[in-house]
């Protein structure tokens, strides 16, 4: 392994400071260094790939003991096609099939073939950290913060904690993120574009109406007492980024006072287990029966007066059914000889002037594992992405998945005075495409926004 990578194809990898995702990079390198990978950091420029690359820039050498599980991780999976008999189903794989860590993570990796000098001028790396963030501009008024990287919610919930004033600012589609001037506010913000890598660009003066005051973000989400790890990835994302959540289980969905949540949250689950859960009888007594009509038409009454029901791949079949939206999932059913996606990271197109897109490229990879895409009927529900009409499959493995071309993968539904936003996808699979996450927090910043 170790001649192989000094003797080039790939020589190194380069993870350079200009990222949408500055921390996500941070954490790139820290997932290969927890799994022994060696990693370096310039200490000044250096020139590799025809290219100047700037001091600070992570530089991973090809030429080490684990090179076999760096090029696993950073390079692209192109699974074989393989059937249990000729012209038949699918042999599976023993998990996902495709897994390349920069394209679900949305982090800019640079493969470098050929050999450049490697000694003085790298030094080793034992944890990655972020590069800081910068704080320009005149902030008479206050700032508006950079929303392409996913550090941006934590900036945003910490600054709410705080008890600093953040609104959505502008047109419901182009909205910013702005934070208006107060006592303490630009210590905090020095902080935070230190600490998490993010850009605050001052205001001079108060930005263009509509200004939407943000609230603390109260977030309820469904577990179901059928063991669901959905669930758990969930609530490990939501921790990590600053979003406090309730867990509720089926008697709070029955009983709670919902109306006190701005969304709520339906991990990955099927319609049945959701509403039915354990048969009566097979446990105690308040773990039986799932959330039942009872819970369902609680949930209809919290989305139509006014609440966000968010819901991630086959949870979405629940409310497409219960809530009659013209929605189809259209690989629903289709034999596996015809339609097979395993686990793959797939393309994603997004209307980046969605309120639900800020902050996200007009591309994207979405952790699509044996989920779902839609068929949108009339003029009510909105597309927020939908999957590419070519080129769709960007690592792993996928059988028919023209079926898929030009299909909604993510939509928002407007229902009585509220709304649902559906994924055909999970955005937060394994807790690892975390160029999606943004998806999610846009959706509950946005149900935590209140117009002034």
């Amino acid at each position: 392994a170790v001649a192989a990578g000094e003797a080039g194809g790939p020589f190194a990898y380069i993870v350079p400071p200009d990222q949408r995702n500055p921390g996500e990079a941070a954490a790139l390198v820290d997932v290969l260094r927890k799994g022994g990978v060696e990693i370096h950091r310039a200490t000044r420029g250096f020139r590799a790939a025809g290219e100047t690359w700037p001091a600070g820039s992570y530089v991973v050498f090809a030429g080490q003991a684990f090179r076999p599980h760096l090029m696993d991780l950073l390079e692209t999976q192109v699974y074989p096609d393989m059937r249990l008999y000729p012209d038949g189903p699918p042999d599976p794989p023993y998990d996902v099939s495709g897994w390349t860590l920069p394209i679900q993570m949305d982090v800019r990796t640079v493969r470098v073939e050929d050999p450049f000098p490697a000694g003085a001028g790298f030094e080793a790396v034992e944890e990655a950290t972020v590069w800081p963030g910068r704080v320009t501009g005149n902030a008479g008024w206050g700032w508006t913060l950079d929303s392409g990287a996913n550090a941006s919610a934590i900036a945003v919930n910490r600054l709410l904690v705080a008890g600093e004033a953040v609104s959505l600012a502008g047109p419901e589609g182009a909205g910013s993120m702005v934070v208006r001037r107060g006592p303490r506010t630009e210590a905090l913000v020095q902080t935070l574009a230190r600490e998490l890598g993010v850009g605050f660009t001052g205001l001079r003066a108060a930005p263009a109406a509509p200004i939407r005051a943000l609230e603390p973000p109260r977030v309820g989400l469904y577990k179901s007492w059928q063991a669901n790890m959905d669930e758990g990835w969930t609530r490990w994302v939501m921790e990590q980024y600053g979003f406090p959540v309730d867990t509720l289980h089926d008697a709070e969905i029955r009983t709670a006072d919902l109306s006190r949540y701005h969304a709520i949250i339906l991990p990955d689950q099927d319609a049945e287990s959701i509403l039915h859960g354990y048969a009566p009888g097979s446990r105690p007594p308040e773990m039986t029966g799932g959330i039942g009509l009872e819970g369902m038409l609680r949930l209809k009454r919290y989305v139509e007066t006014g609440g966000r029901l968010i819901a991630f791949d086959g949870a979405t079949q629940l409310l497409i059914d219960q809530l009659a939206l013209p929605l189809r999932n259209t690989v629903d059913g289709v034999p596996s000889e015809r339609f097979f996606i395993p686990g793959s990271l797939l393309r994603i197109d997004v209307d980046t002037g969605h309120s639900l897109a800020r902050g996200m490229p007009a591309e994207a990879a979405a952790s699509f594992v044996r989920s779902a895409a839609f068929d949108v009927r009339g003029n009510g529900p909105e597309v927020v992405a939908r999957y590419g009409r070519e080129g769709i499959v960007l690592s792993g493995w996928a059988l028919g998945e023209e079926r898929l071309a030009g299909r909604a993968a993510v939509v928002r539904v407007p229902v009585g005075a509220g709304d649902v936003v559906l994924f055909g996808f999970r955005p937060q699979f394994r807790a690892q495409p975390r160029g999606t996450f943004k998806l999610i927090f846009n959706a509950i910043h946005g149900a935590a926004a209140r117009v002034d």
